[in-house]
Formats: C-alpha cells, sequence, structure tokens
C-alpha cells in the first residue's frame, strides 16, 4: 500500500481534489482503495510527530511526501519544476543561528543515537527512489529548516553551509526520520513554488507548482486506480 501525504490540505487536495473524511487519520484517496493520502502538517516538529502515528497505523509498503519547496537556483531549479529528491539534510537544530550556527553532529549530539536504531542518523540521510514514473524526475537534494529563508543573505548563508542542497522545505527531514525507524521505504516529490528567501509572494508561483506537481503525479495515480480494477 503507498501511502501519499502532504503538508497542508491545501496542498493535498490541489493535487486529488477534495478528500472526504481528511482528519487525523489517513484515508482513501478520491476515487481509489489501495493509495491512502493524509497530512503531516507544517514545520519539523509536527511533521516528525504525526508522520510516525500514520505509519504506525497504516502501515505501508512505500511512503511518498510531496508539496511546494523553495528553490536556491532558479537556473538549476526554476519555478514550477518538479523534482525527486535524493538526500535530505536538517538545518537549525543545534547551536547558534545564521553564519555562527553549528549543526547538532558536529556539536557531538546524533539527533537518532545509536542505542535508538543500531545507527546514528545525522544530518543528511538518503531516500527511496519513488515510484515511476517519478523516478525519471530530476534529482535533487532537500534542506529542512526548522524555519524558512527570512531574506536573499538568510539563502546564501544557507546554501554556503549545505552546498549540495537546491531546495528548501521544513518537513522532509523530520518524515524521513520517522519513516526510518518505522522501517518504511520514503520518497519525496517536490515542485519550486518560490525562490528561497523571497517573502513577497505575488512573486511566488504556488498555483503553477501545484499544477506541475499534479501532472508529474497523474500517471502514478492512474496506475495505483488500474491495479485496483485488474480481477484478483
Amino acid at each position: 500500500m503507498l501511502l501519499l501525504l502532504a503538508p497542508t490540505r491545501f496542498e493535498l487536495e490541489a493535487l486529488l481534489g477534495p478528500v472526504p473524511g481528511l482528519g487525523p487519520a489517513c484515508v482513501p484517496a478520491p476515487g481509489q482503495r489501495a493509495l491512502r493520502v493524509g497530512l503531516v502538517g507544517f514545520g519539523l516538529a509536527a511533521a516528525g510527530i504525526t508522520t510516525a502515528r500514520h505509519l504506525e497505523r497504516e502501515r505501508p509498503t512505500q511512503v511518498l511526501l510531496v508539496g511546494i519547496a523553495g528553490s536556491f537556483d532558479l537556473a538549476r531549479a526554476p519555478l514550477a519544476s518538479v523534482h525527486r529528491i535524493e538526500a535530505v539534510s536538517c538545518h537549525g537544530i543545534g547551536v547558534g543561528e545564521g553564519r555562527e550556527h553549528i549543526p547538532a553532529a558536529r556539536v557531538g549530539f546524533a539527533q537518532i543515537p545509536r542505542e535508538i536504531c543500531g545507527e546514528e542518523l545525522g544530518e543528511r540521510l538518503r531516500l527511496a527512489a519513488p515510484p515511476p514514473p517519478l523516478d525519471r524526475l530530476p534529482a535533487a537534494e532537500l534542506l529542512s529548516a526548522t524555519s524558512a529563508a527570512a531574506n536573499a543573505g538568510e539563502a546564501a548563508t544557507r546554501r554556503a553551509q549545505h552546498p549540495r542542497a537546491l531546495l528548501e522545505d521544513m518537513e522532509g527531514y523530520a518524515v524521513a526520520l520517522a519513516a526510518i525507524l518505522a522501517g518504511a521505504p520514503l520518497s519525496i516529490v517536490r515542485a519550486v513554488s518560490n525562490a528561497i528567501g523571497e517573502r513577497d509572494k505575488t512573486r511566488w508561483e504556488v498555483h503553477a507548482a501545484l499544477s506541475a506537481l499534479r501532472l508529474a503525479l497523474a500517471p502514478l495515480l492512474a496506475s495505483e486506480r488500474s491495479s485496483e480494477d485488474r480481477p484478483r
């Protein structure tokens, strides 16, 4: 069973249409039985807690987190482009802020110590490939921040501290931690809605990003629906 997660109801329903009964638990996607959908909430804390609860209840064979994200480089990841995430890192948990920030692992603290799951989990986590045809999307690395960059200067500082990251969100890392602890393969697909540090929302392209993401998801949703209709 595939579990499709998104941070907000706005994102999920922009991709699937109205989802009746959406609330604390996951529900079937409109017109489908095998595909379950749910919300993780906004930010690292909410996303980790709610994802853990969803995984405990649903026991999915694969998890897919989708939604919008910011771009560190609009030349490489332009507005309304859609990317599969190969790895996700964390920014903001540790010591200090801005140029003085030191990640927790460099201070000597693994966010998930070896005693919990047999290995230390640090600030960068590798992800599973998404199901076809999403596996053919351009690859990117994702930075999950405790708070979004407020301006171009903060964006530049974060990019210098995390040179492999191309996109920024506020949930992916926590969802990945929950999935690793539950033994559930996680993939993330994000569409670019804005430049990181751009707070003028008139310069964002949220609807275009979600439209592009909906188009990218359409073959997967169609294949899930057709698999339900096959004789068993």
